[in-house]
Protein backbone atom coordinates (compact mmCIF):
# COMPACT_ATOMS: atom_id res chain seq x y z
CA UNK A 1 0.00 0.00 0.00
CA UNK A 2 1.31 3.31 -0.65
CA UNK A 3 2.10 6.09 1.45
CA UNK A 4 -0.66 8.20 -0.26
CA UNK A 5 -3.27 5.89 0.33
CA UNK A 6 -2.38 5.10 3.97
CA UNK A 7 -2.56 8.64 4.66
CA UNK A 8 -5.93 9.16 3.24
CA UNK A 9 -7.44 5.59 5.04
CA UNK A 10 -6.18 7.03 8.72
CA UNK A 11 -8.31 9.55 9.00
CA UNK A 12 -11.17 7.61 8.16
CA UNK A 13 -10.35 5.04 10.70
CA UNK A 14 -10.27 7.93 13.36
CA UNK A 15 -13.11 8.81 12.61
CA UNK A 16 -14.85 5.30 12.98
CA UNK A 17 -13.44 4.81 16.13
CA UNK A 18 -14.18 8.03 17.54
CA UNK A 19 -17.99 7.40 16.26
CA UNK A 20 -18.06 4.18 18.21
CA UNK A 21 -16.58 5.44 21.76
CA UNK A 22 -19.31 8.48 21.21
CA UNK A 23 -22.21 5.52 20.57
CA UNK A 24 -20.86 3.85 23.46
CA UNK A 25 -20.38 6.44 25.81
CA UNK A 26 -24.04 7.55 24.63
CA UNK A 27 -25.54 4.08 25.01
CA UNK A 28 -24.02 3.96 28.81
CA UNK A 29 -25.45 7.47 29.70
CA UNK A 30 -29.13 5.99 28.87
CA UNK A 31 -28.83 3.01 30.62
CA UNK A 32 -28.01 5.03 33.97
CA UNK A 33 -31.00 7.63 32.95
CA UNK A 34 -33.25 4.42 32.72
CA UNK A 35 -31.75 3.18 35.48
CA UNK A 36 -32.33 6.27 37.53
CA UNK A 37 -35.97 6.85 36.44
CA UNK A 38 -37.24 3.15 37.10
CA UNK A 39 -35.54 3.91 40.95
CA UNK A 40 -38.73 6.55 41.13
CA UNK A 41 -41.46 4.32 41.68
CA UNK A 42 -43.94 5.15 44.89
CA UNK A 43 -42.23 5.54 48.07
CA UNK A 44 -44.64 3.81 49.82
CA UNK A 45 -45.42 1.12 47.96
CA UNK A 46 -43.81 -2.48 48.08
CA UNK A 47 -42.03 -3.26 45.29
CA UNK A 48 -42.18 -6.68 44.16
CA UNK A 49 -38.64 -7.86 44.23
CA UNK A 50 -37.86 -7.07 47.65
CA UNK A 51 -39.37 -9.05 50.77
CA UNK A 52 -42.53 -8.16 51.88
CA UNK A 53 -44.86 -9.03 54.69
CA UNK A 54 -47.79 -10.57 54.30
CA UNK A 55 -50.88 -11.96 56.54
CA UNK A 56 -51.42 -15.67 56.69
CA UNK A 57 -55.11 -15.47 55.97
CA UNK A 58 -57.01 -12.42 55.21
CA UNK A 59 -60.67 -11.58 54.56
CA UNK A 60 -62.04 -8.18 53.28
CA UNK A 61 -66.02 -7.66 52.92
CA UNK A 62 -67.88 -4.93 51.99
CA UNK A 63 -70.27 -4.14 54.76
CA UNK A 64 -72.66 -0.96 53.91
CA UNK A 65 -75.17 -1.65 56.82
CA UNK A 66 -72.29 -1.42 59.22
CA UNK A 67 -72.81 1.00 62.08
CA UNK A 68 -70.21 3.82 61.66
CA UNK A 69 -67.05 4.83 64.53
CA UNK A 70 -66.72 1.36 65.82
CA UNK A 71 -62.77 0.67 67.06
CA UNK A 72 -60.67 -1.37 64.90
CA UNK A 73 -56.90 -2.17 64.98
CA UNK A 74 -54.32 -5.00 66.26
CA UNK A 75 -54.09 -7.20 68.78
CA UNK A 76 -51.16 -9.48 68.84
CA UNK A 77 -50.85 -11.20 65.49
CA UNK A 78 -54.42 -10.51 64.52
CA UNK A 79 -55.80 -7.26 63.01
CA UNK A 80 -59.68 -6.77 62.93
CA UNK A 81 -61.62 -3.90 61.95
CA UNK A 82 -65.61 -4.40 61.84
CA UNK A 83 -66.62 -1.68 59.70
CA UNK A 84 -63.97 0.64 58.31
CA UNK A 85 -63.19 2.85 55.09
CA UNK A 86 -60.24 2.62 53.23
CA UNK A 87 -59.02 5.91 53.93
CA UNK A 88 -59.05 5.18 57.78
CA UNK A 89 -57.23 1.58 56.96
CA UNK A 90 -54.66 3.82 55.02
CA UNK A 91 -54.34 5.95 57.73
CA UNK A 92 -53.87 2.94 60.24
CA UNK A 93 -51.33 1.42 58.28
CA UNK A 94 -49.47 4.17 57.42
CA UNK A 95 -49.35 6.34 60.89
CA UNK A 96 -50.86 8.78 59.62
CA UNK A 97 -53.28 11.80 60.42
CA UNK A 98 -56.57 12.41 57.92
CA UNK A 99 -54.95 15.45 56.17
CA UNK A 100 -52.07 13.59 55.36
CA UNK A 101 -54.07 11.41 53.08
CA UNK A 102 -55.00 13.05 49.88
CA UNK A 103 -56.92 11.90 46.53
CA UNK A 104 -58.60 8.91 45.25
CA UNK A 105 -62.05 8.50 44.23
CA UNK A 106 -64.62 9.83 47.12
CA UNK A 107 -65.49 6.25 47.83
CA UNK A 108 -62.48 5.86 49.82
CA UNK A 109 -64.37 7.79 52.63
CA UNK A 110 -67.47 6.19 52.51
CA UNK A 111 -67.51 2.53 51.75
CA UNK A 112 -67.31 0.74 54.72
CA UNK A 113 -65.15 -2.56 54.61
CA UNK A 114 -64.92 -5.38 57.72
CA UNK A 115 -61.03 -6.95 57.56
CA UNK A 116 -60.15 -9.83 59.22
CA UNK A 117 -56.46 -11.20 59.17
CA UNK A 118 -53.84 -12.60 61.13
CA UNK A 119 -50.18 -12.91 60.94
CA UNK A 120 -47.75 -15.81 60.46
CA UNK A 121 -47.01 -17.57 63.96
CA UNK A 122 -43.96 -15.61 65.11
CA UNK A 123 -44.13 -12.69 62.58
CA UNK A 124 -44.96 -9.90 65.15
CA UNK A 125 -42.04 -9.47 67.81
CA UNK A 126 -43.70 -8.01 71.37
CA UNK A 127 -43.11 -4.50 72.06
CA UNK A 128 -40.31 -3.10 73.78
CA UNK A 129 -39.74 -0.10 75.53
CA UNK A 130 -42.57 2.86 75.11
CA UNK A 131 -45.10 2.78 73.10
CA UNK A 132 -44.67 5.01 69.89
CA UNK A 133 -47.73 5.79 68.02
CA UNK A 134 -46.25 7.06 64.58
CA UNK A 135 -43.88 3.84 64.42
CA UNK A 136 -44.57 1.12 61.98
CA UNK A 137 -44.80 -2.45 63.30
CA UNK A 138 -44.87 -5.59 61.29
CA UNK A 139 -48.90 -5.69 61.35
CA UNK A 140 -48.68 -2.09 60.41
CA UNK A 141 -47.09 -3.48 57.09
CA UNK A 142 -48.85 -6.71 55.94
CA UNK A 143 -52.01 -4.45 56.35
CA UNK A 144 -50.20 -1.91 53.94
CA UNK A 145 -49.44 -5.08 51.60
CA UNK A 146 -53.04 -6.30 51.70
CA UNK A 147 -54.91 -2.92 51.16
CA UNK A 148 -51.73 -2.47 48.31
CA UNK A 149 -53.04 -6.14 46.56
CA UNK A 150 -56.72 -6.26 47.46
CA UNK A 151 -57.39 -2.44 46.48
CA UNK A 152 -55.25 -2.02 43.68
CA UNK A 153 -53.64 0.45 45.25
CA UNK A 154 -50.87 2.91 44.23
CA UNK A 155 -50.06 5.28 46.80
CA UNK A 156 -46.98 8.02 46.21
CA UNK A 157 -45.32 10.39 48.88
CA UNK A 158 -45.35 14.14 47.63
CA UNK A 159 -44.88 16.89 48.99
CA UNK A 160 -48.04 19.85 49.37
CA UNK A 161 -48.35 23.10 50.50
CA UNK A 162 -51.34 22.78 53.38
CA UNK A 163 -52.76 25.01 56.69
CA UNK A 164 -50.64 24.17 59.48
CA UNK A 165 -49.42 25.46 63.08
CA UNK A 166 -45.92 26.37 63.38
CA UNK A 167 -44.49 25.59 66.98
CA UNK A 168 -42.62 28.82 68.47
CA UNK A 169 -41.33 30.21 71.56
CA UNK A 170 -43.81 32.73 72.68
CA UNK A 171 -42.80 36.70 73.12
CA UNK A 172 -42.38 36.16 76.90
CA UNK A 173 -39.99 33.52 76.36
CA UNK A 174 -39.79 29.80 77.40
CA UNK A 175 -41.08 29.00 80.86
CA UNK A 176 -39.24 25.61 81.26
CA UNK A 177 -35.48 24.65 81.74
CA UNK A 178 -33.73 21.89 79.94
CA UNK A 179 -33.37 19.06 82.55
CA UNK A 180 -30.40 18.66 84.36
CA UNK A 181 -29.63 15.33 83.01
CA UNK A 182 -29.59 15.73 79.21
CA UNK A 183 -28.30 12.27 78.72
CA UNK A 184 -30.77 9.90 79.98
CA UNK A 185 -30.33 5.96 79.87
CA UNK A 186 -31.85 4.09 77.03
CA UNK A 187 -35.73 2.84 78.21
CA UNK A 188 -35.94 -0.46 79.64
CA UNK A 189 -37.15 -3.12 77.39
CA UNK A 190 -40.77 -3.77 79.82
CA UNK A 191 -41.72 -0.11 81.11
CA UNK A 192 -44.06 -0.43 84.99
CA UNK A 193 -47.79 0.03 84.14
CA UNK A 194 -47.78 2.46 87.21
CA UNK A 195 -48.81 6.20 86.13
CA UNK A 196 -46.57 7.25 89.04
CA UNK A 197 -43.26 6.17 87.36
CA UNK A 198 -42.79 8.12 84.26
CA UNK A 199 -39.89 7.11 82.64
CA UNK A 200 -37.13 9.43 80.80
CA UNK A 201 -38.02 10.19 76.98
CA UNK A 202 -41.99 9.48 77.88
CA UNK A 203 -45.07 11.40 78.09
CA UNK A 204 -48.63 10.66 79.43
CA UNK A 205 -52.02 12.19 78.48
CA UNK A 206 -55.50 12.83 79.56
CA UNK A 207 -58.28 14.80 78.53
CA UNK A 208 -56.86 18.33 79.74
CA UNK A 209 -53.70 17.43 80.15
CA UNK A 210 -49.95 16.47 79.10
CA UNK A 211 -46.87 15.13 81.33
CA UNK A 212 -43.87 14.85 79.99
CA UNK A 213 -39.85 13.83 81.41
CA UNK A 214 -37.03 13.92 79.10
CA UNK A 215 -38.83 14.76 76.19
CA UNK A 216 -37.17 16.80 73.10
CA UNK A 217 -39.36 18.77 70.72
CA UNK A 218 -39.74 16.52 68.20
CA UNK A 219 -41.16 13.83 70.93
CA UNK A 220 -43.49 16.84 72.13
CA UNK A 221 -44.70 17.53 68.57
CA UNK A 222 -45.92 13.71 68.31
CA UNK A 223 -47.46 14.35 71.83
CA UNK A 224 -49.15 16.72 70.36
CA UNK A 225 -50.40 15.89 67.20
CA UNK A 226 -52.05 12.91 69.46
CA UNK A 227 -54.12 16.09 71.01
CA UNK A 228 -54.83 17.90 68.02
CA UNK A 229 -55.38 16.77 64.57
CA UNK A 230 -56.76 19.12 62.30
CA UNK A 231 -53.31 20.12 60.72
CA UNK A 232 -49.64 19.51 60.95
CA UNK A 233 -47.54 21.05 63.48
CA UNK A 234 -44.00 22.34 62.52
CA UNK A 235 -41.32 22.73 64.95
CA UNK A 236 -40.00 26.51 64.36
CA UNK A 237 -38.36 26.94 68.23
CA UNK A 238 -34.62 26.00 67.25
CA UNK A 239 -34.66 24.13 70.88
CA UNK A 240 -32.51 21.10 70.94
CA UNK A 241 -32.54 20.33 75.07
CA UNK A 242 -34.86 17.87 76.94
CA UNK A 243 -37.62 19.42 79.23
CA UNK A 244 -40.04 17.81 81.80
CA UNK A 245 -42.95 19.68 82.50
CA UNK A 246 -46.72 19.28 82.87
CA UNK A 247 -49.60 21.17 81.10
CA UNK A 248 -52.83 21.51 81.94
CA UNK A 249 -55.97 23.33 80.18
CA UNK A 250 -60.14 22.47 79.72
CA UNK A 251 -60.78 19.16 79.13
CA UNK A 252 -63.96 20.86 77.53
CA UNK A 253 -61.76 22.79 75.10
CA UNK A 254 -61.76 21.59 71.35
CA UNK A 255 -58.32 21.46 69.55
CA UNK A 256 -60.58 21.37 66.19
CA UNK A 257 -62.38 24.17 67.21
CA UNK A 258 -59.69 26.42 68.05
CA UNK A 259 -57.50 28.71 65.16
CA UNK A 260 -58.13 26.04 62.23
CA UNK A 261 -58.16 28.92 60.24
CA UNK A 262 -56.33 32.11 60.23
CA UNK A 263 -58.51 33.78 63.83
CA UNK A 264 -57.66 34.34 66.98
CA UNK A 265 -54.24 32.97 68.21
CA UNK A 266 -55.94 31.93 71.86
CA UNK A 267 -59.41 31.14 72.59
CA UNK A 268 -61.10 30.84 76.13
CA UNK A 269 -63.94 28.45 76.95
CA UNK A 270 -66.15 29.16 79.32
CA UNK A 271 -65.21 25.53 81.13
CA UNK A 272 -61.80 27.46 81.78
CA UNK A 273 -58.22 28.13 79.63
CA UNK A 274 -57.95 27.10 76.37
CA UNK A 275 -54.73 24.49 75.11
CA UNK A 276 -53.92 27.68 73.09
CA UNK A 277 -53.35 29.56 76.08
CA UNK A 278 -52.09 27.29 78.23
CA UNK A 279 -49.17 26.17 76.18
CA UNK A 280 -48.67 29.63 76.21
CA UNK A 281 -48.65 31.02 79.84
CA UNK A 282 -47.51 27.47 81.05
CA UNK A 283 -44.63 26.24 78.62
CA UNK A 284 -43.78 29.79 76.57
CA UNK A 285 -44.76 28.29 73.43
CA UNK A 286 -47.03 29.22 70.39
CA UNK A 287 -49.30 27.47 67.84
CA UNK A 288 -49.28 29.92 65.15
CA UNK A 289 -51.85 29.18 62.29
CA UNK A 290 -49.22 29.23 58.69
CA UNK A 291 -49.57 27.36 55.45
CA UNK A 292 -46.36 25.88 54.59
CA UNK A 293 -45.09 22.52 52.30
CA UNK A 294 -45.68 19.03 54.89
CA UNK A 295 -45.18 15.37 53.54
CA UNK A 296 -48.25 13.46 52.85
CA UNK A 297 -49.56 10.35 51.23
CA UNK A 298 -50.90 10.99 47.74
CA UNK A 299 -53.56 8.30 46.26
CA UNK A 300 -52.96 7.65 42.97
CA UNK A 301 -54.99 4.51 42.05
CA UNK A 302 -57.25 2.23 43.95
CA UNK A 303 -60.97 0.12 42.95
CA UNK A 304 -63.03 -1.63 44.96
CA UNK A 305 -62.09 -5.24 45.85
CA UNK A 306 -63.95 -8.31 44.99
CA UNK A 307 -65.45 -10.66 47.42
CA UNK A 308 -63.74 -12.95 49.08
Amino acid sequence: MSTEHRSQSEPVRLRTRRSRLILRALTFAALILCTLISLRSPIFSQGANRARPYFEVASIKHNPGARTGLPFGAAGDRFTAPAATLKSLLMYAYRLHHWAVLGGPDWISSDLWEVQAKAPEGAVPPRTGPFDPFALTAVDFMLQSILEERFKLRVEKQSKRLNVYHLVIARGGLKIQPDAEQNPPPPPEKFPVSLNNLQPGSSRTKPGFIETRGVSIPTLLKTLLLQMSDRPIIDKTGLTALYSFKLQWSPSDSFSAGPSSFGPETISTPDGISFFTAIQEQVGLRLVPMEDSVEVLTIIAAQRPSEN
